[in-house]
């Protein structure tokens, strides 16, 4: 019997701080540094901290919350916004040392208002639309905002940023991240203020680093997926030299039966909604027989502990299916009750058992 508690996310922190530290020397190497963002493990600390070990220049997240429980937790380095506020938050975050990433410019404007009322300076970046259609300021309107920025109280235009493979996938190249590079320079020129950073994007951003001749303007990255989990979330593939083994969700089994491969009897929808109803692929009353037989495996943890579609086996088995509490997986042999199963998860898998009041985060120097 297993002694520790599950479902759980083990961290690697050791591995943490290796993939960082390989991914600052690599950015260095073109003259740009790297932003740690925490938001996948819900500002972690520990997380935070392994990351600030391997050199990472600041830290990011899209969470006052998350902010806050870094903090919290006794790390404390220069840190980001990295989503607009939402109105409820202007007046935390005009009382707070962090800069913020903005897109809308009637909440700049509220937010100069509360800075002058908190006697508080405020740096701000611009979020840029590229093409990936989540947040961001079209091109031809960034001047304007600019303008808006250098005009109002308080508020330090810090640079210009952009978000690529988020919402529609898009993936960074040359020609979009000279429309940056331009954009900053354009600032310079026609408003006579510096645009000192230019954040070319996230993890996905690294195949491009590796082949462009010309990173431009672009001298920050703000990665999160390649350092916690090592790959590139536009491909989900491996970054070379980087640990894919961080970050481990581990559940325990409750159960190893022999039981059919399919389901019998008439269906409907299931528990989370997936399959039309309709008649089984079997007969309606019969399950299948001794040759249609697998070992059938049933573990404590489901949709409301992670996104089990982003969830791989470390094990030789095979995870066919979940409920709201349980992960059904198949194998050749019988899994004992009480033992553990280990997965590798993506993004979301992860990112969804950090904030599950019932997976507990479990850090492994």
């Amino acid at each position: 019997m297993q002694s520790s508690v599950s479902p759980r996310l083990e961290v690697h922190l050791g591995d943490v701080t290796a993939n960082s530290a390989r991914l600052v020397e690599r950015c260095a190497a073109r003259s740009i540094s790297v932003m740690g963002i925490t938001k996948g493990l819900a500002g972690s600390p520990l997380l935070a901290q392994a990351m600030i070990d391997g050199g990472v220049s600041g830290l990011g997240d899209s969470g006052l919350a998350n902010i806050d429980a870094t903090r919290a937790g006794g790390v404390w380095a220069s840190t980001t916004l990295i989503r607009t506020p939402s109105r409820s938050q202007i007046d935390q975050l005009a009382v707070s040392d962090l800069a913020s990433y903005q897109s809308d410019i009637e909440t700049l404007s509220l937010l100069s208002a509360a800075c002058v009322v908190a006697g508080q300076r405020h740096a701000v970046m611009l979020m840029v639309e590229l093409g990936d259609l989540r947040d961001g300021i079209m091109p031809d309107d960034v001047v304007a905002h600019a303008r808006h920025v250098r005009d109002l109280e308080h508020l330090d235009l810090r640079g210009l940023g952009a978000n690529f493979g988020c919402q529609s996938g898009t993936i960074p190249d040359d020609r979009s991240l000279n429309v940056l590079s331009e954009l900053a320079a354009t600032i310079e020129a026609e408003l006579s203020i510096a645009v000192p950073v230019v954040s070319g994007g996230n993890s996905s951003n690294l195949d491009w680093l590796r082949l462009t001749a010309d990173v431009g303007r672009v001298n920050e990255l703000r990665l999160g997926e390649a350092i916690i989990l090592g790959r590139n979330p536009s491909t989900r593939l491996p970054v070379a030299g980087l640990s894919t083994e961080a970050v481990v969700f581990v559940a325990e089994v409750l159960e190893s039966k022999r039981k059919p491969r399919r389901p019998w009897g008439p269906t409907g929808y299931t528990a989370i909604g997936r399959a039309e109803p309709g008649a089984s692929v079997e007969s309606a009353d019969q399950p299948g027989d001794e040759n249609d037989l697998e070992w059938h495996t049933v573990l404590a943890a489901g949709h409301q502990d992670t996104d089990p579609s982003g969830l791989t086996p470390i094990d030789d088995v095979l995870l066919v299916g979940a409920s709201s509490d349980h992960l059904i997986i198949r194998s050749r042999r019988r899994i004992a009750p009480g033992s553990e199963m280990r997965f590798l998860p993506d993004y979301g898998a992860m990112a969804r058992a950090a904030i599950a009041p019932s997976v507990t985060m479990l850090a492994i120097p």
